[in-house]
Formats: structure tokens, C-alpha cells, sequence
């Protein structure tokens, strides 16, 4: 039985993980308000957590996670989109760089629309997804990944983001 996110921070109490990779945004949001957030790339089956290599034939998640704090966020309404860049280094593969929401089936589990923070101030999104869906070389690719994010409101950019993930290898 999966415990229910929280609706009010904190979002994610005994994640310990959480703090490794918070963005704060400030600029242009009133003091009261504060926006954390965090993106990851998690194997499932890998006992190395740390671990940063995909198989090919595993299953992995893309996870992002938002934490709102302020009672103006109650005041909003909007639809929350999140992805992850991906670079390869050394010898490109025949899709070069690309974003996430390009390659999988749908890109819009990657997205929380008609989100409402009057109801919820706490936002999770876990998509799982098998390895071959990111293009890789034989016998491997590394990328630079990064996570973006994006709230919309009234057909406007309200707010974004980014983090850097770091290394990941996706092997063949």
C-alpha cells in the first residue's frame, strides 16, 4: 500500500535524498513565498543507489518532486510540466541532444495539469520507463542530464527551473 503525499509541506518527510538537490526560487516571488524542487534518475532494481548506469534491459524512473511554501501559493492555479535534457558525450548518437519528453510514448505523464494549490502544495511525479527509450551506442552512451521545469498559468510561463543531474550511462 503506497502512503498519500502530503498536501501541505513537509512534502517529503524522511526522504533522504531530498536535500541533495533543491532548487530554491527567489527572484520575483514575494519573501512569504518559497518553491523547492528536485529531480532524479532512479534504477529500481540497482542496489547502488549512487549507481549511474542504466542496463538495457532494466526499467528506470524519472522522478520530480516540488515542495511550496507560502500562503499565496494557495492562489494559484495552473499546470505544473516537468522534463529532463540529455547530452551525449564523446561520439553523438544519430539523435543528438534531445529532452525527455521527445522520446517517450507520452509526454504528458510528465505533466500535472489543472494543478491547484489551494488543494495541494506538494507535487510528485514518477514515471517508469525502460531503458531503450534513450538512445545509446553500442555498446554504451554517457549524457549530461538535466532536469527542467516549468509552471504555466493563464497560457503564460509563471515560473522555471532547472538541475543539473549529472553523468548518466545508458548501455546496449
Amino acid at each position: 500500500m503506497t502512503t498519500p503525499l502530503p498536501t501541505k509541506p513537509p512534502c517529503f518527510p524522511g526522504s533522504k535524498d531530498w536535500l541533495d538537490g533543491k532548487t530554491e526560487l527567489n527572484e520575483g516571488f514575494p519573501k512569504s513565498m518559497k518553491a523547492e524542487w528536485d529531480a532524479d534518475i532512479l534504477d529500481p532494481d540497482d542496489k547502488n543507489k549512487h549507481d549511474t548506469i542504466i542496463e538495457g534491459d532494466d526499467t528506470f524512473i524519472v522522478r520530480f518532486r516540488v515542495q511550496l511554501q507560502g500562503k499565496v501559493w494557495t492562489a494559484i492555479t495552473g499546470t505544473w510540466c516537468f522534463d529532463m535534457g540529455f547530452t551525449p558525450i564523446g561520439k553523438p548518437t544519430s539523435r543528438g541532444s534531445f529532452d525527455l519528453s521527445e522520446v517517450i510514448p507520452n509526454p504528458a505523464d510528465l505533466c500535472v495539469p489543472n494543478w491547484n494549490g489551494c488543494q495541494t502544495q506538494c507535487i510528485l511525479v514518477e514515471v517508469p520507463l525502460p531503458a531503450t527509450v534513450i538512445p545509446a551506442n553500442s555498446p554504451s552512451t554517457v549524457y549530461e542530464v538535466v532536469g527542467k521545469f516549468a509552471l504555466e498559468s493563464c497560457n503564460q510561463q509563471v515560473l522555471s527551473g532547472w538541475e543539473p543531474l549529472e553523468e548518466f550511462q545508458f548501455t546496449r
